[in-house]
C-alpha cells in the first residue's frame, strides 16, 4: 500500500506546505514507491527531505530520509556523513541511530 501512502502524504504536503514532518514522511514513502524506478525513488526522497530541511534545518527524520536516499542512490559514504552530522545535533535520536546501523550493515 506504499502507493496509497505516497498519494496521501502528497495531499498532506499540498495542504500544509510549511510542515517539515509531512515533507519528511513523503520522502520516506517515496523511498518505497512501487510506481517509480529505483533511481527516481532516491531523487524524489532527496527532494522531499531537502524541502523539510529548508523548513527546519535540524529535522531528524528529514536527515534520516536524506541519508537513506543517498544510500539508495549509491552514495553510501555521503549517507554516513549526513547521518553522523545529524547525530551530532540529535545524539539520542533512535531514528538516526537505526539509519546508521543499517548503513554500517551494508558494508
Amino acid at each position: 500500500r506504499n502507493a496509497e501512502a505516497v498519494s496521501a502524504l502528497s495531499t498532506a504536503v499540498e495542504r500544509n506546505p510549511k510542515e517539515p514532518e509531512y515533507h519528511a514522511m513523503l520522502g520516506f514513502a517515496g523511498l518505497h514507491d512501487p510506481v517509480l524506478p529505483r533511481s527516481q525513488r532516491a531523487a524524489e526522497a532527496r527532494k522531499s527531505a531537502r524541502k523539510a530541511l529548508q523548513l527546519q534545518p535540524d529535522h531528524a527524520r528529514a536527515i534520516a530520509v536524506l541519508a537513506l536516499a543517498e544510500a539508495l542512490g549509491g552514495e553510501v559514504a555521503e549517507a554516513r556523513k549526513v547521518v553522523v552530522g545529524g547525530l551530532r545535533t540529535h545524539p539520542e535520536s533512535d531514528v538516526l541511530k537505526a539509519v546508521l546501523h543499517r548503513l554500517n550493515r551494508s558494508r
